[in-house]
Protein backbone atom coordinates (compact mmCIF):
# COMPACT_ATOMS: atom_id res chain seq x y z
CA UNK A 1 0.00 0.00 0.00
CA UNK A 2 3.15 2.24 0.87
CA UNK A 3 3.97 1.68 -3.06
CA UNK A 4 0.99 2.42 -4.27
CA UNK A 5 0.81 6.08 -2.25
CA UNK A 6 3.66 6.96 -4.41
CA UNK A 7 1.53 7.80 -7.37
CA UNK A 8 -1.34 10.15 -7.62
CA UNK A 9 -4.92 9.06 -8.02
CA UNK A 10 -4.74 5.19 -6.81
CA UNK A 11 -6.81 5.88 -4.01
CA UNK A 12 -9.36 3.08 -5.56
CA UNK A 13 -6.36 0.30 -6.38
CA UNK A 14 -5.97 1.37 -2.27
CA UNK A 15 -9.02 0.28 -1.12
CA UNK A 16 -8.92 -4.21 -2.09
CA UNK A 17 -5.51 -4.21 -0.22
CA UNK A 18 -7.21 -2.73 2.66
CA UNK A 19 -10.59 -4.27 2.38
CA UNK A 20 -8.68 -7.84 2.44
CA UNK A 21 -6.04 -6.65 4.97
CA UNK A 22 -9.69 -5.82 7.14
CA UNK A 23 -11.28 -9.49 5.71
CA UNK A 24 -8.01 -11.30 6.81
CA UNK A 25 -8.20 -9.65 10.51
CA UNK A 26 -11.64 -10.20 10.65
CA UNK A 27 -11.18 -13.98 9.92
CA UNK A 28 -8.82 -14.25 12.64
CA UNK A 29 -11.14 -12.86 14.87
CA UNK A 30 -13.70 -15.67 13.94
CA UNK A 31 -16.01 -13.49 11.82
CA UNK A 32 -15.90 -14.56 8.30
CA UNK A 33 -16.83 -11.18 5.77
CA UNK A 34 -18.35 -11.37 2.44
CA UNK A 35 -15.07 -10.96 0.69
CA UNK A 36 -14.05 -13.92 2.09
CA UNK A 37 -17.36 -16.39 1.92
CA UNK A 38 -17.39 -19.36 -0.35
CA UNK A 39 -19.10 -18.83 -3.59
CA UNK A 40 -22.36 -20.32 -3.67
CA UNK A 41 -23.10 -22.77 -6.80
CA UNK A 42 -26.80 -23.25 -8.27
CA UNK A 43 -28.44 -26.01 -6.84
CA UNK A 44 -27.71 -29.28 -7.75
CA UNK A 45 -24.59 -28.12 -9.39
CA UNK A 46 -21.22 -28.77 -8.32
CA UNK A 47 -17.40 -27.01 -7.98
CA UNK A 48 -15.78 -25.94 -11.02
CA UNK A 49 -13.23 -28.67 -12.35
CA UNK A 50 -9.88 -27.20 -11.62
CA UNK A 51 -7.88 -25.46 -13.41
CA UNK A 52 -5.27 -28.00 -14.51
CA UNK A 53 -8.09 -30.26 -15.84
CA UNK A 54 -9.68 -27.55 -17.27
CA UNK A 55 -6.07 -26.97 -19.12
CA UNK A 56 -6.24 -30.78 -19.79
CA UNK A 57 -9.51 -30.63 -21.62
CA UNK A 58 -8.44 -27.44 -23.46
CA UNK A 59 -5.42 -28.98 -24.71
CA UNK A 60 -7.56 -32.15 -26.36
CA UNK A 61 -10.25 -29.82 -27.98
CA UNK A 62 -6.76 -27.31 -29.52
CA UNK A 63 -5.24 -30.86 -30.40
CA UNK A 64 -8.96 -31.87 -31.90
CA UNK A 65 -8.82 -28.24 -33.72
CA UNK A 66 -5.81 -28.57 -35.28
CA UNK A 67 -6.53 -32.38 -36.75
CA UNK A 68 -9.15 -31.10 -38.48
CA UNK A 69 -6.60 -28.18 -39.77
CA UNK A 70 -4.88 -30.95 -41.28
CA UNK A 71 -8.51 -32.07 -43.37
CA UNK A 72 -8.77 -34.86 -40.62
CA UNK A 73 -12.87 -35.15 -40.43
CA UNK A 74 -14.51 -34.26 -36.92
CA UNK A 75 -15.14 -37.42 -36.15
CA UNK A 76 -12.21 -39.07 -36.61
CA UNK A 77 -10.12 -35.77 -34.67
CA UNK A 78 -12.65 -37.02 -31.61
CA UNK A 79 -11.72 -40.35 -31.54
CA UNK A 80 -8.09 -39.81 -31.90
CA UNK A 81 -7.83 -37.26 -29.23
CA UNK A 82 -10.43 -39.75 -27.42
CA UNK A 83 -7.79 -42.34 -27.42
CA UNK A 84 -5.11 -40.83 -26.16
CA UNK A 85 -6.90 -39.36 -23.62
CA UNK A 86 -7.71 -43.13 -22.19
CA UNK A 87 -3.96 -43.86 -22.83
CA UNK A 88 -3.31 -41.29 -20.52
CA UNK A 89 -5.90 -42.11 -17.59
CA UNK A 90 -7.77 -39.35 -18.30
CA UNK A 91 -11.77 -40.09 -17.39
CA UNK A 92 -14.69 -37.77 -18.77
CA UNK A 93 -16.33 -37.77 -15.50
CA UNK A 94 -15.04 -35.88 -11.97
CA UNK A 95 -15.90 -37.72 -8.93
CA UNK A 96 -19.46 -38.09 -8.40
CA UNK A 97 -22.18 -40.18 -9.85
CA UNK A 98 -19.54 -41.97 -12.58
CA UNK A 99 -16.30 -41.28 -11.94
CA UNK A 100 -14.46 -44.04 -14.35
CA UNK A 101 -16.59 -42.93 -17.26
CA UNK A 102 -14.00 -42.99 -19.98
CA UNK A 103 -13.10 -40.42 -22.98
CA UNK A 104 -14.93 -41.09 -25.82
CA UNK A 105 -15.41 -39.28 -29.17
CA UNK A 106 -18.43 -37.59 -28.20
CA UNK A 107 -16.69 -36.29 -24.79
CA UNK A 108 -13.84 -34.64 -26.86
CA UNK A 109 -16.97 -33.53 -29.14
CA UNK A 110 -18.96 -31.76 -26.07
CA UNK A 111 -15.74 -30.18 -24.90
CA UNK A 112 -15.04 -28.57 -28.34
CA UNK A 113 -19.07 -27.23 -28.71
CA UNK A 114 -18.65 -26.13 -25.07
CA UNK A 115 -15.80 -24.16 -25.61
CA UNK A 116 -17.21 -22.71 -29.14
CA UNK A 117 -20.06 -21.66 -27.31
CA UNK A 118 -18.42 -19.37 -25.18
CA UNK A 119 -18.41 -17.01 -27.45
CA UNK A 120 -17.76 -13.87 -24.97
CA UNK A 121 -14.83 -16.41 -23.74
CA UNK A 122 -16.52 -16.25 -20.35
CA UNK A 123 -15.21 -19.37 -18.59
CA UNK A 124 -12.02 -20.56 -17.70
CA UNK A 125 -12.26 -23.77 -20.23
CA UNK A 126 -12.63 -21.03 -23.28
CA UNK A 127 -9.44 -19.00 -21.76
CA UNK A 128 -7.32 -22.06 -20.97
CA UNK A 129 -8.15 -23.43 -25.14
CA UNK A 130 -7.63 -19.63 -25.95
CA UNK A 131 -3.87 -19.98 -24.13
CA UNK A 132 -3.57 -23.04 -25.18
CA UNK A 133 -4.35 -22.28 -28.97
CA UNK A 134 -1.65 -19.85 -28.90
CA UNK A 135 1.07 -22.08 -27.60
CA UNK A 136 0.33 -24.51 -30.68
CA UNK A 137 1.75 -24.68 -33.90
CA UNK A 138 0.16 -21.61 -36.01
CA UNK A 139 -2.53 -22.97 -39.03
CA UNK A 140 0.17 -21.82 -41.29
CA UNK A 141 3.06 -23.21 -39.68
CA UNK A 142 1.14 -26.64 -39.95
CA UNK A 143 0.30 -26.20 -43.66
CA UNK A 144 3.97 -25.80 -44.11
CA UNK A 145 4.81 -29.12 -41.46
CA UNK A 146 2.76 -30.81 -43.83
CA UNK A 147 3.87 -29.84 -47.21
CA UNK A 148 7.33 -31.07 -45.71
CA UNK A 149 6.60 -34.45 -43.64
CA UNK A 150 2.97 -35.09 -45.14
CA UNK A 151 0.10 -35.12 -43.31
CA UNK A 152 -0.08 -38.13 -41.00
CA UNK A 153 3.54 -37.14 -39.46
CA UNK A 154 1.97 -33.63 -38.36
CA UNK A 155 -0.93 -35.41 -36.80
CA UNK A 156 1.05 -37.93 -35.29
CA UNK A 157 3.24 -35.07 -33.65
CA UNK A 158 0.30 -33.48 -32.81
CA UNK A 159 -1.03 -36.57 -31.06
CA UNK A 160 2.07 -36.97 -29.10
CA UNK A 161 2.00 -33.42 -28.07
CA UNK A 162 -1.11 -34.69 -26.01
CA UNK A 163 0.01 -37.28 -25.30
CA UNK A 164 2.97 -35.82 -23.35
CA UNK A 165 1.10 -32.72 -22.02
CA UNK A 166 -1.20 -35.34 -20.16
CA UNK A 167 1.51 -37.15 -18.89
CA UNK A 168 3.49 -34.30 -17.40
CA UNK A 169 0.31 -33.79 -15.00
CA UNK A 170 -0.03 -37.79 -14.88
CA UNK A 171 0.51 -37.12 -10.97
CA UNK A 172 -2.57 -35.86 -10.49
CA UNK A 173 -5.77 -37.29 -10.19
CA UNK A 174 -7.19 -36.82 -13.82
CA UNK A 175 -10.15 -37.42 -12.15
CA UNK A 176 -11.07 -34.68 -9.90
Amino acid sequence: MQFLHFFENTTDLRRLPVDLLDALVSLGDGHVVPLLERCKRPSGGRAPASAARESDIAMAAVTAHRLCETGMEPEEAYKMVAKVCREAGFKRSRKGKSPDLEVTARTVSGWCEEIAADVGRYSQIAKAFDLAISRFPATEDIKQAIARKGDEAVRKGLLEGLRRALAERGSSDKSS
